[in-house]
C-alpha cells in the first residue's frame, strides 16, 4: 500500500510540474502611427532571470515562446 501511495504521489507531482511549466505563445503585429507594418523590428520579453526575443517579419508579425510564469 505504501509503495502504491508513493507511486501515485510521484505521478501527480510530475503531472503538476508539466502543467505549470508549459510555454505560452505571445504573438502580434507591430505597426507604426500610420498603421504601416514595422518590418524586422526586435521584440523582447524580459523577466528577472530570463530573456526571450525575436524579430518581426516583413509584414510586422512576431511570435515568442516563453515560460508561463513570466507572462502576467
Amino acid at each position: 500500500m505504501k509503495k502504491r501511495t508513493i507511486f501515485i504521489f510521484s505521478v501527480y507531482l510530475l503531472w503538476v510540474t508539466e502543467v505549470f511549466s508549459q510555454a505560452v505563445k505571445v504573438c502580434g503585429k507591430l505597426v507604426d502611427d500610420r498603421a504601416s507594418a514595422v518590418e524586422f523590428a526586435n521584440v523582447a520579453l524580459k523577466s528577472a532571470d530570463k530573456f526571450y526575443g525575436t524579430a518581426s517579419d516583413e509584414d510586422g508579425y512576431f511570435e515568442i515562446q516563453a515560460c508561463r510564469g513570466i507572462i502576467r
